[in-house]
């Protein structure tokens, strides 16, 4: 990304913390880290275009999570013998989810958290998990406020847009450089041309996933843009992958492929 735009965004992930840090402490809230918690999990990517569906899925996580710990504490709170083995099923979770989508690792989190609060309490005050269940739902749901609030309505759409605009120029530049490795591609020895389809198909999900999170609130020509470089990387990588299963025909023509995506390419440029 360039320069400027880090720049930015560095002293908007300040100023986001800081107003968090207000919303937690202020009030003297007793779970107001939460608050802070919240927001800084959701900035973690860095990019607005990935932290906006971070904060919703962090949404949907929370309540699915608070729902299915609840269940889960009406019917084994008189089995205190099982939660050990939940506890065994939740790590598993935990590490399976962690490679998932973020809506069920925070879901799994969640319920993690909570049961673990009402293992602390039952069975001496067995509604006590409930008062759990609504700080955690304030402290998210008032830092996903507070970073939306700023976000979309402080720092505003034209944000989304130069962070679309950074992403397609990114993007493009990559392909520049894999279409230039296409020449030295070698059909006789088509495990040598692995990285290269590994790379394109890297660069394309990453391209993907910043920009569609963000379609709705972009404008139609930056879109249009990145449908057109998904479609280019799309041609590339079919190229690639006939070269990788040894297509004699498709080498001998590499080389005029490549010239044509090269030439697809450069028309974004004009």
């Amino acid at each position: 990304m360039p320069a400027c735009l880090m720049h930015r965004r560095t002293l908007q992930v300040c100023l986001l913390l800081t107003i968090a840090l207000l919303f937690s402490r202020v009030p003297q809230w007793e779970h107001g880290s939460w608050i802070l918690i919240s927001v800084g999990a959701i900035i973690g990517p860095f990019s607005p275009l990935l932290t906006f569906r971070k904060s919703m899925l962090r949404a949907l996580g929370t309540t699915a999570g608070l729902l299915l710990s609840a269940m889960l504490i009406a019917t084994l709170s008189h089995l205190p013998w099982s939660i050990p083995i939940l506890g065994v099923i939740l790590a598993y979770g935990i590490a399976f989810t962690a490679q998932q989508d973020y809506r069920y690792f925070i879901m799994v989190i969640t319920v993690t958290i909570a049961l673990n609060f009402a293992d602390m309490y039952v069975p001496f005050t067995p509604f006590e998990p409930w008062s759990f269940f609504s700080s955690r739902a304030m402290g998210v749901f008032i830092g996903i406020a507070v970073y939306v609030t700023l976000e979309w309505f402080v720092f505003g759409k034209r944000e989304f847009i130069r962070w679309a605009k950074a992403s397609n120029n990114d993007f493009e530049a990559k392909l520049a450089t894999l279409i230039k490795q296409i020449d030295h591609l070698d059909a006789s020895n088509p495990s040598l041309n692995q990285p290269l389809l590994a790379a394109v198909s890297q660069a394309q999900a990453a391209h993907a996933e910043s920009v569609s999170n963000m379609t709705s609130g972009l404008d139609q020509a930056v879109f249009d843009r990145a449908k057109r470089l998904q479609r280019i990387a799309q041609r590339l990588q079919m190229s690639v992958y006939r070269v990788l299963c040894g297509s004699t025909r498709s080498g001998l023509n590499i080389t005029i492929r490549a010239r044509r995506i090269q030439a697809l390419l450069n028309q974004q440029c004009t």
